[in-house]
């Protein structure tokens, strides 16, 4: 094989090193297009996106306020708000992020801390936030979730990698991927299961 990647026959787990020469083949024979990570994460986000759009339709529908937590610069309230015109948007990050934050039409960018308070809305939306946080401060943002939405109809909509307990499926090791790169950048963060 060009790389020269032993039979897989006799090694079902390579040595690293393999995987870094196979990917400069890849890209040099423009199979695979090298990318800064941060273009590689908003490519990831966009996908994400879509696939909410596609996927909880029906959640947003009866939605008039939707506060986004710890979105950013990014624009995936943007792109909700674009599809649910009748919501108002609310990007909540911490002052010194939403003050960079582009405008977009239909948004608010609020700035503050959502340990302390996250403002009132009728549906509070986190996409990759909590698996950030221990369990012990996933709880206080969750409180003040809920006091931040009514009671009777108020929404919170957490969009986060889940893993799956038993392996059936061909994409069950991604989660736990997931998570050692979570151990690895955060201190306390983690995938959950479902029951988690």
């Amino acid at each position: 094989i060009v790389a020269g990647i032993p039979d897989p026959e006799d090694a079902l787990s390579p040595d690293i090193s393999y995987l870094t020469r196979i990917m400069r083949l890849l890209v040099r024979r423009k199979i695979f297009i090298a990318q800064q990570t941060s273009e590689g994460e908003e490519t990831l986000a966009r996908i994400t996106m879509h696939a909410i759009l596609c996927e909880y339709k029906d959640g947003f529908g009866s939605v008039g306020s939707l506060v986004d937590v710890g979105d950013g610069t990014r624009s995936g309230l943007a792109e909700i708000v674009k599809s649910y015109p009748h919501i108002r948007g609310i990007n909540f990050d911490l002052p010194h992020v939403v003050a960079t934050a582009p405008i977009y039409d239909g948004i608010t960018h609020l700035g503050g801390d959502m340990f302390q308070a996250i403002p009132n809305a009728d549906a509070v939306f986190m996409k990759w936030i909590m698996h950030d946080w221990s369990d012990e401060s996933c709880v206080k943002i969750l409180k003040n979730c809920r006091k931040a939405i009514s009671e009777e109809t108020g929404k919170v909509i957490i969009v986060d990698v889940v893993l799956e307990l038993e392996d059936n499926g061909l994409f069950d090791d991604t989660g736990l991927v997931f998570d050692l790169v979570i151990i690895a950048h955060t201190s306390g963060g983690k995938e959950r299961a479902e029951l988690e």
